[in-house]
Parts: structure tokens; C-alpha cells; sequence
């Protein structure tokens, strides 16, 4: 079995993440996923701890991204299948959101 860590670099999984290294819990994986909608502080957080995590315990932090943006999934993304094959995502407070979206393509 594989022990993968889910850090997202906020202050819970930080947490845990530093917590499970010091009491020598088994880590086989750390994965980030990037969505691009990381606060500039936040990068510099996760580089940070990315340095200590290789210093300290020789261990990497494997960064996932998606090929498209996470806009392009919010926003533009069209269904492959399902009764909704053809249409775009739909949620409370879309119109809000595809118009600042848009508003900021300009």
C-alpha cells in the first residue's frame, strides 16, 4: 500500500504534513496540484516548504496540473457525455462568475 499526502499548502495540510515527516510516518508520495488560482503568498509558502521537505527528509513534492486552466474547466468546458453531453457547467452564482471571467479576458 502507498501512503500518499494530498498538500494543498494551506495551514491544515502543512500541518499534517510536517507532523507525519517529524513522527516517521510512512510517506511514500506528497503531490500539489496547481490550479493556477494560488495566491502569490501562497506559491512562495509552498516553495518554501518544498525546500525544507527536500532539506530535511530528502523528499519531493510532485506538482500536478492539468493540461487546461481552471477557467477553461469552470467556464468553457463542454460535456462529453451524460444528459448533459453538449452543455456548459452550470452552478448557482455562474452568471456572476462568467461575467467577472469574461470581463477579465478583455
Amino acid at each position: 500500500m502507498k501512503h500518499i499526502v494530498s498538500f494543498s499548502g494551506g495551514k491544515d495540510s502543512t500541518a499534517m504534513l510536517l507532523r507525519m515527516l517529524e513522527e516517521y510516518m510512512t510517506v511514500d508520495e506528497i503531490l500539489f496540484c496547481d490550479t493556477g488560482k494560488d495566491f502569490p503568498d501562497m506559491i512562495v509558502h509552498i516553495e518554501q516548504v518544498k525546500k525544507h521537505i527536500k532539506e530535511q527528509y530528502n523528499k519531493e513534492i510532485i506538482t500536478l496540473k492539468a493540461d487546461k486552466s481552471f477557467d477553461y474547466y469552470m467556464f468553457e468546458h463542454e460535456k462529453s457525455r451524460g444528459k448533459n453531453k453538449g452543455k456548459k457547467r452550470l452552478w448557482m452564482g455562474n452568471n456572476v462568475l462568467q461575467m467577472v471571467y469574461k470581463q477579465s479576458k478583455k
